[in-house]
């Protein structure tokens, strides 16, 4: 899931006023689109409301509120820091490559594997030493946005029969009851008043579910307008990663056995985040030395001794230089950076897979640390792409073995 389209996200806060007046025709162009080929729709909604605020923040606090060309430079900087790029939107490249590599869709006849026991189609465990927050975005309306689990915990999470689209959800620790000001994975606002929002780096779920109705003409779209018929699931660590996990599939038809399979992560473990990653190559024989030995922990600048997660190596290159979690500030499509964030274009799935990135000790780690069972860069579908039937049940389990730093909450510091 790689196209992300804008529509004219909003939220009721002070500056809403600043940024629905000063970004009008900017960001909610019909004409124009951000366009990420790492991240899909619920991803984009999160970042154009984390970048619009802190554009309306910086011309607010520079006593600048009301200056259009402040928010809309600033908003532009954060975007593009998050590796977007500005595009007509007849322009977005089509992706066939996922479609072309993935088995038949599943037929009525099909005989269904390992029923599941689960009221629902998605489960959360926590199986961490301390309680986590887990947070989702794209669910339905009626669905809570965050739930504390503690330890032995486990939430349901109810899906439309219809399909629904894009839903992402995350664990967050160290945080206030209320499951916000957390020490990691608060990457959505309220910002943390010591360094603002985290880099989204974190364990993640991200999935697209299939239409089990029987007529299947009242399946719900994808909002590129496409039946949700199947089910597309991942755990990627495409952007980093953090907590442990494991995926328990159950409910498996026969045509899909091969692709929708289990996720084993319970050896991820920030102890072998590589602290001296060689990123100096890039396309053709470019060489880039300043970046020969780059550290991916992800620490504040403040404490760096407190590892808080792993980036991914295009997380590292992308997330903004001047922060409280510093990355390097570059764009996915600079010569630097672009190929080990492959954006396309200029860089085609082909040229990704033969490039730099997949002898990277980031990519080596995570398929050792997760048994070839989940995404470690942008192309890594074959690896990380479970495509199920839309009956399939998933159980994810974060931990144990969770990172102790994490449970500190971010008030104590």
């Amino acid at each position: 899931m790689k196209i992300s389209k804008l529509s004219c996200f909003v939220r009721f806060k002070w500056w809403i006023p600043v940024v629905a007046l000063l970004l009008a025709g900017y960001g909610c162009s019909s004409k124009y689109v951000w366009y990420h080929p790492g991240k899909d729709d619920a991803a984009l909604k999160k970042d154009v409301f984390a970048c619009e605020e802190k554009a309306a923040r910086y011309s607010y606090d520079m006593g600048l509120a009301g200056k259009k060309k402040i928010v809309e430079k600033h908003m532009k900087e954060c975007m593009e820091a998050l590796g977007y790029q500005w595009i007509p939107e007849g322009k977005v490249p089509k992706e066939p490559v996922l479609a072309a590599a993935l088995p038949p869709q599943a037929s009525s006849e099909d005989v269904v594997l390992g029923a599941s026991a689960q009221p629902t189609r998605l489960r959360v465990t926590n199986s961490c030493e301390y309680p986590i927050w887990m947070q989702q975005l794209n669910f339905s309306s009626d669905t809570k946005a965050i739930v504390k689990l503690n330890k032995g915990d486990s939430h349901d999470y109810t899906i439309p029969t219809a399909g629904m689209s894009s839903t992402r959800l995350w664990p967050k620790a160290g945080c206030d009851e209320t499951g916000q000001n957390c020490r990691v994975g608060q990457v959505l606002p309220p910002c943390p008043n010591d360094g603002g929002c985290h880099p989204d780096y974190g364990s993640k779920i991200e999935a697209t579910w299939g239409c089990t109705l029987a007529d299947k003409t009242k399946c719900g779209k994808t909002p590129q307008g496409d039946r949700m018929l199947d089910t597309y699931f991942n755990m990627s660590a495409v952007d980093g990663y953090s907590f442990p996990f494991t995926v328990s599939v159950t409910a498996v038809s026969n045509t899909f056995k091969g692709s929708c399979t289990s996720i084993d992560c319970s050896g991820l473990d920030i102890a072998r985040c590589p602290t001296d990653e060689d990123l100096s190559k890039g396309q053709g024989n470019n060489t880039f030395p300043a970046y020969k030995k780059v550290n991916l922990q992800v620490f504040k600048s403040s404490k760096k001794t407190e590892i808080l997660g792993c980036y991914s190596t295009c997380t590292r290159f992308t997330w903004a230089k001047n922060t409280a979690y510093p990355g390097e500030g570059k764009n996915p499509a600079d010569p630097e950076a672009r190929m080990y964030c492959c954006p396309t274009p200029p860089i085609s799935s082909p040229n990704c897979r033969s490039g730099p990135v997949i002898n990277t000790k980031y990519v080596k780690a995570i398929h050792d640390m997760c048994k070839k069972t989940a995404y470690s860069y942008a192309y890594d579908d074959g690896v990380g792409l479970r495509h199920c039937n839309a009956e399939a049940t998933f159980e994810v389990t974060f931990g144990p073995n969770c990172p102790a730093q994490f449970n500190k909450p971010t008030a104590l510091e």
